[in-house]
């Protein structure tokens, strides 16, 4: 099954689509950290996530320091300008219960495809 989003194709991955591509983060991820991380997985070795409306959310880690991968299964609307003002709103105002966030364009390959 292919998603062909950058050649033009309508379908977005679903989650089943990202939980099989971030089982191999070297190849899924363009984030030198993100590559380097691993998958939390349950006890059949399967990816954990957390799914909403229009995204999933994986759990990686690397070197102790955990990560939350947001993937999203429908175009994000202005997604990378949003998160560039949450990072900038977080930098001014960090909050006691949330993390940094941002925006990799191209984060994750699935079916060969950014």
């Amino acid at each position: 099954m292919t998603t062909n989003l950058s050649k033009g194709g309508s379908r977005w991955p679903t989650g089943t689509d990202y939980a099989r591509a971030i089982q191999n983060a070297e190849i899924a991820f363009s984030d030198m950290h993100l590559k380097a991380s691993s998958v939390a997985a349950n006890t059949m070795g399967m990816p954990l996530v957390a799914s909403g409306q229009n995204a999933v959310v994986f759990l990686l880690s690397a070197q102790g320091n955990d990560q939350a991968v947001r993937c999203f299964t429908t175009p994000p609307t202005d997604g990378s300008r949003r998160y560039q003002a949450l990072t900038s709103h977080l930098a001014t105002s960090p909050p006691t219960a949330m993390i940094a966030a941002r925006w990799l364009d191209d984060g994750i390959r699935v079916d060969d495809n950014p």
